[in-house]
């Protein structure tokens, strides 16, 4: 039967006074079409408990594949209708929470809930039947003054979902409306009574049909959303996805900084220049946005340029209609009074938002809060992962840091390496002559250049000690051109203080010695977390350093060995060394263009 036929049918058995009973039965009959291609079902019918009774009777019934059987009133006359629910009381029962609610209730398994719920009979009866998966609305039939139940029962386990609920928590009311006016116990009615019900059974299909694909419409874009991870993913996902329920020319997210006064704006998309207002900061109390934290609700402001004349220290709303917005919606995302952001879109046209977006709003609002609460989450995690490598790049080198975050604990690795020592010259007779701001400021600005220039050279630096730097070249990588890159940085940061004075105007200079040898590195753990080197070949570095001469640069044998003749070193007496006797030491001096047929240092 097509629902055009099911609603003539309906309105033949209205037309002819039918009684309650046999309307209910065209009712249920009627809804079968009228869903059908909305909500799966093999079975429809409604039950009522008359006022100050703790019964439940069963009023109308829908099977599909049987044919009608008409309901009997009369317990045990007719087997179809004879459950053990009817005529049973409410108290007790697991309706008795789906009145208590007001709320549709979906079993999804009939099968394990009567293993939880062992006393439902009805369940039981339900099962034998051969149904799986129910879904019951309560209505609240007012007419016959008696509240009432609309079941939904399908034959395969699982088939009702959060959206079929949705559906008819907001169809319910017009259901128990229609309900009331065909079992009135008014005059026999007229053509134009009859007419009107007719519409009225028309408009209810369509209202059905359009929640329905709202609902589907919502389910597809949250869907979308919630694929993002990253806070800025799902933000895009909302500006390119929601303008099919609402419109605007702008979204954005604005978040409340810890200290719970201020606002920042987090995110915006839509009219040009919004990139130089992301990370603006504002004082609530100087925003709209308060209203809608206390309200706790969605808040609309249908006329922005005469919000802002009557409330001319709001500097977002002037923010908005300086960019030719007019209107926006606006919703917290959060505890009601206490939101932790603020999503909000707008429009260029005055009065483009109305209860219809806010209703739409409310459904997903929920939903929306949950997926940003935890891309917020995510994003703070992944900014304190950010800070805590940060951090621990600076005391030891990436691949060590790693291998500590892993679980690694006892981490000591050996490698030939090219030692860097520099000691700035006479700093304890120069230093003691400017303030503590002045002294921490000029090593500051010293120990940078150094920073820098070892950064790009790929040299490793270890460590500072008071007016000491060191670094090593070769760490952790498996090349032999570390005396290349030590031998430039040396040069680098000799070239860096040529000119440089102190801020009493003395010059300043270093020290720098070089040396090649083996040294272990490693991490000592427990609560030191330092990565440090150790070996003699330390030892000689600083020695090379200390028998050096300001603003020179002292190697060792070793290290003038592994240099190309594109560097330039030259010779010294033969030098009386502490701890190490007399030693063959070069000078270094520069480095030349290659020469040919030479392999160049690396660059």
């Amino acid at each position: 039967m097509s629902t055009a036929s099911a609603r003539r049918a309906l309105l033949d058995v209205v037309a002819a006074r039918g009684v309650a009973d046999e309307i209910f039965d065209a009712v249920c009959g009627y809804l079968a079409n009228a869903f059908d291609a909305l909500l799966p079902f093999d079975r429809v019918s409604i039950a009522t408990i008359a006022p100050g009774e703790d019964r439940v009777s069963l009023r109308g019934l829908w099977a599909r594949g049987a044919a009608h059987v008409p309901v009997a009133r009369v317990a045990g006359l007719d087997s179809v209708v004879a459950q053990p629910l009817f005529g049973s009381p409410l108290s007790g029962s697991s309706l008795a929470a789906v009145r208590a609610s007001g709320l549709v209730r979906i079993i999804d398994d009939l099968e394990e809930y009567l293993g939880t719920h062992p006393m439902s009979r009805k369940t039981a009866w339900l099962l034998d039947q051969g149904y799986r998966s129910s879904l019951t609305c309560p209505l609240e039939v007012s007419g016959e003054r008696a509240f009432g139940f609309l079941f939904f029962t399908s034959r395969t386990v699982g088939t009702y979902q959060p959206e079929h609920a949705e559906v008819f928590s907001r169809l319910a009311r017009e259901v128990s409306a229609l309900l009331a006016d065909l079992t009135t116990d008014a005059q026999v009615p007229t053509a134009e009574v009859i007419a009107d019900l007719g519409h009225r059974l028309e408009s209810l299909v369509r209202t059905a049909q359009a929640v329905h694909q709202e609902e589907r419409l919502l389910a597809r874009v949250l869907e979308r959303v919630n694929q993002g991870i990253r806070l800025d993913d799902i933000l895009d996902e909302v500006y390119a996805s929601f303008s099919v329920l609402l419109p605007y020319d702008q979204v954005g997210f604005v978040v409340v900084e810890p200290d719970g006064n201020r606002a920042r704006i987090r995110w915006a998309r839509g009219a040009e220049g919004l990139a130089s207002r992301i990370g603006a900061v504002a004082d609530l109390e100087r925003t709209s946005l308060r209203a809608v934290a206390a309200a706790g609700a969605p808040r609309i402001l249908d006329n922005l340029p005469a919000y802002l004349r009557s409330h001319p220290d709001s500097d977002g709303t002037r923010w908005l209609v300086h960019q030719g917005l007019h209107s926006s919606l606006t919703f917290g995302l959060g505890p009601s009074g206490r939101p932790k952001a603020f999503l909000y879109f707008a429009s260029k046209e005055v009065g483009a938002y109305g209860e219809a977006h806010v209703g739409r709003l409310r459904q997903i609002t929920r939903a929306l809060t949950g997926v940003f609460e935890k891309a917020m989450l995510i994003d703070a995690l992944r900014e304190a992962n950010a800070r805590s490598d940060a951090l621990l790049a600076m005391l030891m080198p990436v691949p060590v840091a790693e291998r500590l975050k892993a679980g690694e604990t006892d981490i000591s690795d050996q490698f030939e390496v090219t030692i860097l020592f520099a000691d700035l010259v006479g700093f304890a007779s120069w230093s003691r002559l400017l303030t503590p701001q002045e002294m921490v400021g000029t090593l500051r600005e010293i120990y940078t250049r150094f920073d820098q220039a070892a950064e790009r050279l790929g040299v490793y630096k270890l460590r500072t000690v008071g007016d000491s730097w060191l670094a090593l070249a070769g760490l952790g990588a498996a090349t032999e051109d570390h005396p290349i890159a030590a031998a430039r940085l040396a040069l680098a940061i000799r070239d860096e203080l040529a000119g440089v004075q102190a801020p009493n105007g003395h010059k300043i200079e270093m020290r720098v010695g070089l040396h090649t040898g083996r040294v272990v590195a490693g991490v000592l753990g427990g609560r030191d977390l330092h990565y440090d080197a150790w070996g003699t070949a330390l030892s000689v570095a600083s020695r090379m350093e200390s028998h050096s001469l300001p603003g020179r640069i002292r190697v060792s044998e070793e290290t003038s060995l592994r240099l190309p003749p594109t560097f330039v070193v030259t010779e010294t007496a033969a030098t009386e060394v502490k701890s190490l006797g007399v030693v063959r030491t070069l000078w270094l001096e520069r480095e030349e263009a290659a020469l040919a047929g030479v392999r160049p240092g690396p660059t």
